[in-house]
């Protein structure tokens, strides 16, 4: 790396690392270079190729999460330090040799089974003559299952957004550079065309057909870079730990004695790629570092403004219950508004106006319309039998107080079940709109307000189990409407929550507080 690279270039590379290790979220686009491509495509060989390191492998599904993968020049380190992390914080030191197990093993940590994790292991490499490069594994795509061929294309989709992400797409020579499904998912953004390279691997596989050459320059894609031709390191090369300068020499004689030869030198060899890589990413970062300067300026604004809204810190038992009190006093006030009905706009919490409703519609339905019969002549034929049949030794003209007693409780059993859904129906209503006050007077502190809504849940089984008791022994006694406004004091309910004692509800204060 020159000393204008390392003056200009490194120092923002190494803020967007530190930006991302930070945020480890998306609430900022930061320009990265994503390598996509369709299962054993050959992603992981083209990586290792531009890194010098080894990486996992096989025919089967072996990247199950994103790998982010920040390689760094160090030029006083002869041999590599890598370091490889989860979202777990955990950080270790790996040797070279042992890189490949490692990460299997953390994603084996992340995974069950063949399923497929979107939490990204970071691996950071420190070399000597490593280009300064960030890249982006994602798992290649494959129709093994539905659910892992979805999880798949989320992560692509996720990771692809961004006018200032470069999408490297890999693509093996022996296979139709046009129809892979790497190909036909990152043509949902609009703008792939403008930022997507295509890297052709195992070339050596594809020059034994006709037309390689031909098929390459046709860019029927249409993308705006020129492709570039790479030659993937072989599994015995890679057992027999061949040298890189060896595996490069095998691709430019591989290049430069076939048809690809007449390709421009731009897109010929893994050194040609390496060096694109880097030219593209300093113009994202050079391009992006005042927007994304702009955007985390915001964002700090956002949180600051978030976290000035939250209550101030407490210690002492004294300050405890004094932030309790206040709590508990804007309960109450919120609630005795809405029971005054002083919040009109809001028709679904103006408790007094939804009350009445719900008892006229109860009056009308379960009385107005059933006590409409009392004039038929079915009814009056009915009357006549029970009072015929109720006469003893009186007097003809007396009817007896039985008669009545039957004849009501006729009437009140028809109704008796509509009565008990009518309570279930005003406590539901009720306790929705006490939660919801709950929620908002104690939301900064959620044990506190856990506990509170279990006193709530626990005080309303007990009124209703209040009610229906009550309701049962007077339901023949006197007029049921009058009878249900004076029994449903949904305040008394509320009331009581207001009544038990600071001092058990400290346990939760002292979590939260």
């Amino acid at each position: 790396m020159d000393q204008e690279y390392d003056k200009t270039i490194r120092p923002i590379l190494d803020a967007f690392d530190k930006i991302s290790e930070i945020l480890r979220n998306d609430s900022v686009q930061l320009p990265k270079i994503v390598v996509v491509g369709d299962q054993s495509s050959g992603k992981s060989s083209v990586l290792e190729a531009i890194t010098g390191i080894s990486l996992p492998r096989g025919q089967n599904t072996v990247t199950k999460c994103p790998l982010i993968l920040q390689s760094r020049q160090a030029k006083d380190k002869e041999y590599a330090e890598i370091y490889i992390e989860t979202d777990n914080k955990e950080i270790k030191k790996v040797e070279l040799q042992n890189l490949s197990q490692a990460i299997m093993d953390a994603q084996n940590c992340l995974t069950q089974k063949e399923e497929i994790s979107d939490t990204p292991i970071h691996i950071k490499l420190f070399k000597n003559n490593s280009p300064e490069l960030t890249l982006y594994d994602l798992p290649g795509l494959t129709y093994k299952t539905e659910s892992i061929e979805k999880k798949i294309k989320s992560l692509i989709s996720k990771y692809t957004l961004g006018k200032d992400t470069l999408i490297m797409l890999i693509l093996p020579a022996n296979a139709d550079l046009t129809t892979s499904e790497a190909i036909s998912y990152i043509k949902k953004n609009e703008d792939f065309k403008e930022r997507t390279l295509a890297v052709i691997t195992k070339i050596d596989l594809g020059i034994q057909e006709k037309g390689l050459f031909k098929k390459i320059i046709n860019n029927e894609l249409g993308l705006s870079f020129d492709p570039i031709v790479v030659r993937n390191r072989t599994q015995d090369e890679l057992d027999n730990n061949e040298s890189i300068s060896s595996i490069r020499e095998k691709e430019k004689i591989i290049i430069e004695t076939s048809e690809l030869s007449k390709l421009g030198d731009n897109s010929k060899g893994t050194d040609q790629l390496i060096k694109k890589l880097v030219h593209l990413q300093k113009e994202k970062l050079l391009n992006s570092k005042y927007v994304i300067k702009d955007q985390l300026i915001k964002n700090i604004s956002t949180i600051k403004h978030d976290i000035s809204k939250l209550p101030m810190s407490v210690s002492t038992t004294s300050e405890k219950i004094n932030a309790f009190k206040n709590m508990l006093r804007t309960f109450e006030n919120s609630y005795e508004d809405l029971m005054e009905g002083n919040n009109i706009e809001d028709k679904n919490n103006n408790i007094p106006a939804r009350m009445q409703d719900k008892f006229v519609y109860f009056n009308q339905s379960n009385f107005l319309d059933h006590n409409s019969k009392f004039l038929s002549d079915s009814y009056y034929e009915k009357i006549s039998d029970i009072v015929k049949e109720s006469r003893g030794l009186k007097l003809a003209n007396f009817m007896d107080t039985k008669a009545f007693k039957l004849l009501f409780s006729i009437e009140v059993t028809n109704i008796e079940n509509n009565v008990y859904g009518f309570i279930d129906e005003i406590y539901s209503y009720m306790k929705h709109i006490i939660l919801s006050l709950s929620k908002q007077a104690f939301k900064s502190f959620s044990h506190l307000k856990d506990a509170i809504d279990s006193e709530i849940g626990i005080c309303f089984e007990e009124q209703k189990e209040t009610v229906y008791s009550e309701t049962n022994k007077s339901i023949i006694e006197s007029c049921i409407a009058e009878r249900f406004f004076k029994l449903i004091q949904i305040q008394k309910c509320v009331f009581k929550i207001f009544s038990f004692p600071y001092l058990p509800t400290l346990k939760y204060l002292k979590k939260d507080l």
